[in-house]
């Protein structure tokens, strides 16, 4: 009798597969990871800088001053530039972020690290799901999602823990040198086993005006509610980061009610899953 050998079920991932999912979480947990790992690394960076708590509060509103109001750019941005291309970037900027970080020879080298990270990882979530979409079949697509969006709580829940080991054992800089490490894997990774994306017809224009008045009103959002520390609430600096906010999202609401193609569309504010 002839042996049949079994197949693996369609929706079974193969090493590629795995490769690519791997590749895709790595960032991701990264950037959810940050806050935990960082804030246990601040007091020895307080101790080896010399700062003030209120400037210490930098090293984390850093991370995340350009990382929120560039997310929903970068989704735009890489549905004409290229999603896989456009993540390499971000990925690149952040490595190189963390080891300014990393080899800091003062506080203010530490924070310009720490925009660096966070104007590249903005790329890693908006995209990684794009990037999923594209590369797995869609009987295993769902799954693939389903184990991507575990890297949330999985860096929620490590961040601490880890950044204790790491700078009880190796010190403070070892936080960014790591990180950077095992974004430099998931860089080669993705380079090489994401497929390229399919040359469109024609690239969808960007509402560049609409996407800069998101990026200032979030941005100066944060600035004007985060630095309450440094800039006291009321004084002339403050005033002036809720002015250019409230300019700026007069533009946004212009920008969605009057433009042919609004950067964000009234549908999609008005969805209540939004």
């Amino acid at each position: 009798m002839r042996e049949v050998t079994a197949l693996p079920p369609a929706n079974a991932f193969s090493v590629r597969d795995v490769s690519i999912l791997v590749g895709l979480m790595i960032p991701t947990t990264i950037a959810l990871i940050d806050v935990g790992m960082i804030g246990v690394a601040l007091p020895a960076i307080q101790a080896d800088y010399a700062v003030s708590v209120a400037l210490l509060s930098w090293v984390l509103a850093a991370g995340y001053l350009l990382r929120v109001p560039l997310m929903p750019i970068y989704g735009r941005v890489g549905d004409s530039f290229g999603k896989k291309y456009l993540y390499l970037i971000g990925l690149t900027i952040f490595i190189s972020g963390a080891l300014v970080a990393a080899t800091a020879p003062s506080f203010g080298w530490l924070i310009a690290g720490r925009l660096l990270q966070g104007l590249g990882s903005a790329a890693s979530l908006p995209l990684a799901m794009a990037l999923i979409a594209e590369a797995f079949a869609e009987e295993r697509r769902g799954r693939a999602l389903g184990i991507w969006n575990a890297s949330a709580p999985i860096g929620m829940m490590l961040g601490p823990v880890l950044g204790g080991l790491i700078v009880e054992g190796f010190g403070w800089h070892a936080v960014f040198l790591i990180t950077a490490g095992l974004a430099t894997a998931s860089l080669g990774v993705i380079a090489w086993l994401v497929p390229a994306p399919a040359q469109a017809e024609k690239r969808p224009k960007i509402n560049w005006g609409g996407g800069l008045a998101l990026l200032v009103t979030i941005a100066g959002l944060l600035l004007a509610t985060t630095t309450a520390s440094v800039v006291p609430f009321g004084s002339p600096l403050n005033l002036l980061f809720w002015v250019v906010t409230l300019v700026a999202l007069a533009g946004l609401i212009r920008d969605i009610t009057r433009h042919p193609a609004p950067f964000i569309s009234a549908e999609v504010i008005s969805n209540r899953r939004f």
